[in-house]
């Protein structure tokens, strides 16, 4: 069912990178030939679309409700936001690494490492408690039940014992 429901979600999804691709050339063309004359526009190569999935979605719903002369303002608002969440994302890695690497030179990867462990080792502590309990509890009902199955048979056996006589 999770293999189904994946492979719905992910159903079409290349055709959709496609169609956005040439969407965005399509933009891309109608911007330049209104800004002939200005030549403020630039359009870098249309790359890291993986990085940004939701700009990229409004990007298509824009492309899509808006008609050709309307286009280019918000096509243009879509894809700077675009372009700044991807370079938010990478610096946003750049940093991370940095600081990895700035604290494994101060020598603080060791209490990374210890860290980690802990909370590997507390979070097995907790789960095998969980588990403990959940057993004890297994074994208490079961035991009950036996109980009640001796009983309800030394009943039976009683009955039959007092028709036989």
């Amino acid at each position: 069912w999770e293999r189904d429901m994946l492979a719905r979600a992910w159903a079409g999804w290349w055709d959709e990178v496609l169609l956005t691709e040439a969407l965005v050339q399509l933009t891309e063309r109608v911007v330049k030939r209104e800004q002939r004359n200005a030549k403020t526009l630039a359009f870098d190569t249309w790359a890291g679309y993986w990085l940004a999935k939701a700009h990229t979605r409004a990007l298509i719903e824009r492309l899509r409700q808006r008609t050709a002369a309307r286009v280019a303002s918000s096509c243009l608002l879509c894809w700077r936001q675009l372009v700044e969440d991807v370079e938010r994302r990478r610096e946003r890695a750049w940093v991370m690494l940095e600081k990895v690497e700035r604290r494994m030179q101060a020598g603080a990867w060791e209490h990374w490492c210890i860290y980690v462990e802990e909370r590997h080792r507390i979070r097995k502590g907790l789960a095998r408690v969980v588990a403990r309990r959940e057993a004890r509890e297994k074994a208490e009902a079961f035991a009950a039940y036996r109980d009640y199955c001796a009983h309800t048979n030394y009943v039976r056996q009683l009955a039959e014992r007092n028709a036989w006589r």
